[in-house]
């Protein structure tokens, strides 16, 4: 908990100089999203308890779990490119946030070059990141439809199917962790992308639980979040409409969060576990402070 509060703390101190570089990626990512959602699929059997069904595979379990938006070509190009704008922008704030941390460079307009310099190692990355959470998503889509062929729309299978995707949940994020200083250690030290992986499963495995912590318990309360804004839509009768654009405004808050967030949280952890010197905090500049 420490340690997200440490992260936390670098964002709220550099908070108007990040929230510049994530709101156009933030509300790209909110707009491209999904209606149909892990918490919309709980929030749905839930409410249908003896009258669920599983007519398709597809439509109705794989497409709550993937992040990719399938509800038409049009609607699948606009995620692409939304992505493409969101792995850009991540690139851009994991290069300020390097520049501050290791060098303590103060903020800087000339994002387009900050920009190129990350996009070739943001690129691969996340095509690593979504392509993995894609094969989760399709493993637990399985496993669910399997629960349901035994069990049916039952009360049994709604506690099985929650305990299955927790604990699916729990080891990506596990697997996410013991990656998350590739990017770091990409732009700091230059390695080529399948020593940088290796670097930092080595560097995580040190503190592993510290790592771990700083990426779950923050996803838990968003999560929890986002399943207590949607159930209050639901019980308060708020129009489809209303709902809607409520659950907009929600995962534009979650993505400009996890934008800021994220970079800060790795760039620590890398800096630290690598022994490198802080320069944010012993420069003299004030840029950033």
């Amino acid at each position: 908990m420490k340690k997200s509060l440490s992260s936390i703390s670098y964002v709220a101190k550099n908070f108007l100089r990040l929230l510049l570089m994530v709101l156009i990626p933030s509300a790209c990512m909110a707009l491209s999203r999904t209606q149909y959602q892990v918490t919309d699929f709980f929030i749905n059997l839930a409410t249908n308890i003896g009258n669920f069904k599983i007519d398709s595979f597809f439509l109705d379990v794989y497409r709550y779990f993937s992040i990719i938006n399938f509800e038409s070509w049009g609607h699948s190009i606009f995620w692409l490119v939304c992505m493409l704008v969101c792995l850009s922008g991540a690139g851009l704030v994991f290069s300020s946030v390097e520049r501050h941390m290791r060098l303590g460079a103060g903020y800087s307009f000339k994002w387009k070059s900050l920009i190129n310099d990350s996009i070739m190692m943001t690129l691969p990355y996340g095509a690593l990141m979504i392509a993995s959470y894609e094969v989760v998503a399709f493993i637990i889509s399985g496993m669910v439809s399997l629960l349901y062929t035994f069990l049916g729309g039952t009360v049994l299978f709604l506690i099985l199917s929650l305990i299955l995707v927790i604990v699916v949940y729990l080891l990506f994020v596990a697997y996410f962790a013991l990656l998350s200083l590739t990017l770091p250690s990409l732009l700091v030290d230059g390695y080529s992308f399948r020593f940088a992986a290796s670097y930092s499963i080595s560097l995580v495995q040190k503190e592993f639980w510290n790592v771990y912590s700083t990426l779950i318990l923050p996803l838990i309360i968003s999560y929890v979040s986002v399943g207590l804004i949607k159930g209050l839509c639901l019980i308060l009768g708020f129009s489809s409409t209303t709902s809607i654009v409520i659950n907009y405004i929600f995962s534009f808050i979650y993505y400009t969060f996890w934008m800021m967030y994220l970079p800060a949280t790795c760039m620590k952890h890398y800096m630290h576990l690598t022994g490198a010197l802080r320069e944010d905090i012993h420069t003299s500049f004030n840029h950033w402070r």
